[in-house]
């Protein structure tokens, strides 16, 4: 046997708290046998670093490559030499464990993040992640952790040198723990029906996805972790037949039956909410205001008046408006505004006062980092976005006439010590998903697993509530214990 060694292509590693670990590359040492056997593969997890960050570390844990060529068509191109750092070590054998050296993340910085990639906000320790990442790989046997596309980049490599399929008896690299496992039963994907729609009763609503009552990112997220949790309700109409009470009327709208599965998500970092309330100025001027007096009590108005005149205690402001009704009706009649403030410096006392208007519908926005960190939780976010696409779609009748709408989502923020509602963030109304954006690429890196599927999504949500904050909303909280709407 003898032994060789295969390198990667560069790739990006994405820890669990969403940090992105650019420009790393598998060096892989294994044993070729003389029957065409790869046998017991040792891993090396390199990331690139600079000349300055080369020279302060060990030997042990740096080495080089020569890269890219530079210079140009005059000089033929040089070998340019890349450094790198030795962030961690696997060992052959199937099961074994990665190691890393805490001197190597304390020199040099392993984040890479950008605009893309901080929908969760900074990370608060990338090294102290990458180092509970690699634990887990080692505590699950490979079954889990982002380091699972580590040994399978390497696994890939050494394949594709070496001619061989995935699957082929010939692979023994130890490797092959770090793939799916046999049993698909509860993959999401495999499960949908080819070509199930939304719809009417000829085209009914798709309740349950991948047969599973609730979709979760991550897939190794603590039920006692704080989250959110999105629900698809049916829409209903509103019935007026027969309604005697306005309360009952709009009961019914406000229950709606929720579909089978939901989604629960991570907190975003940023959560911000917004009440508001349109107010605008009104006028009134006295004249507007003794006319107005008048058409809703006109007898009265009269009695007023004729008791006025026959005293004689009002007759001079009865000649004020008089006058004012001329001057206001002189204006009209010209076309000219202002006429009062221009001979006399004054104007009608237009009795300004900020209105209440109506009330205004909550928008709630949210954006998602979505990367996968294994074949099977690629699958599980492929499947959310279906689930969103699919309650937002509009509804065709039978007849193709009518146009029914979409479901509804309920969201909740989900208080994981308990289950329940957030003590310390508001709550939400039911809502319509005005917007649903899915960036397919967003580190701007084209990497897909073996299915199709891609690493990596970004997915932006726009919802609004479908009614008002009313003071009734807040009946049902006996104290301060929850923040409310």
């Amino acid at each position: 046997m003898a032994d060789k060694t295969a390198t990667s292509s560069k790739f990006t590693l994405v820890l669990s708290d969403g940090t992105k670990v650019p420009e790393l590359r598998t060096r892989s040492t294994y044993e070729l046998g003389d029957d065409g056997v790869v046998r017991d593969a040792s891993v090396k997890l390199l990331k690139e670093i600079t000349k300055a960050q080369y020279d302060t570390l060990p030997d042990d844990v740096k080495t080089t490559q020569l890269g890219a060529t530079s210079g140009g068509p005059i000089t033929g191109g040089i070998p340019k030499t890349e450094y790198y750092a030795v962030l961690a070590e696997r060992p052959p054998g199937r099961g074994a464990n990665f190691t890393y050296d805490s001197e190597v993340l304390d020199k040099i910085s392993i984040t890479g993040r950008n605009e893309f990639t901080d929908a969760f906000g900074p990370p608060v320790g990338p090294n102290l992640t990458f180092k509970k990442d690699a634990a887990l790989y080692n505590n699950s046997g490979g079954r889990d952790s982002p380091f699972k596309t580590v040994t399978a980049n390497a696994s890939k490599t050494i394949l594709k040198r070496e001619g061989i399929k995935g699957g082929s008896a010939k692979d023994q690299t130890g490797l092959g723990a770090n793939t799916p496992d046999g049993n698909e039963s509860d993959d999401p994907i495999t499960q949908l029906p080819d070509d199930f729609k939304v719809g009417t009763a000829a085209n009914p609503i798709k309740r349950e996805f991948g047969g599973k009552s609730n979709l979760r990112y991550p897939l190794n997220a603590s039920d006692k972790q704080d989250s959110i949790v999105f629900t698809a309700l049916e829409y209903k109409g509103l019935n007026f037949n027969q309604s005697t009470n306005i309360n009952d009327l709009f009961s019914k709208r406000r229950d709606l039956k929720p579909i089978d599965t939901s989604v629960t998500l991570p907190i975003q970092s940023k959560i911000s909410d917004i009440n508001q309330v349109n107010w605008g100025t009104g006028e009134i001027n006295p004249l507007q205001a003794f006319g107005l007096g008048f058409l809703n009590n006109p007898t009265e108005s009269f009695n007023t008046i004729k008791e006025t005149i026959t005293s004689g205690k009002g007759k001079g402001f009865l000649e004020d408006v008089g006058n004012a009704g001329k001057v206001l009706a002189f204006q009209e009649a010209l076309g000219i505004t202002g006429l009062l403030s221009r001979t006399a410096g004054a104007v009608f006392n237009p009795n300004t006062e900020l209105l209440f208007r109506g009330p205004q519908l909550r928008p709630f926005n949210f954006s998602f980092f979505l990367a996968a960190r294994s074949d099977k939780e690629a699958k599980e976010i492929r499947t959310i976005i279906r689930y969103f696409k699919q309650n937002m779609a509009i509804r065709e009748t039978s007849n193709k006439i009518f146009l029914k709408a979409p479901n509804v989502f309920r969201i909740k923020y989900v208080y994981g010590k308990n289950g329940g509602a957030h003590p310390g963030i508001n709550q939400i109304k039911d809502c319509g998903l005005k917007s649903f954006n899915v960036d397919y690429n967003p580190d701007n890196s084209y990497m897909t697993f073996e299915d199709g599927t891609m690493t990596a999504y970004r997915i932006t949500m726009q919802f609004q509530e479908l009614l008002p904050v009313t003071d009734s909303d807040y009946q049902g909280f006996k104290d301060d214990s929850l923040i409310g709407f």
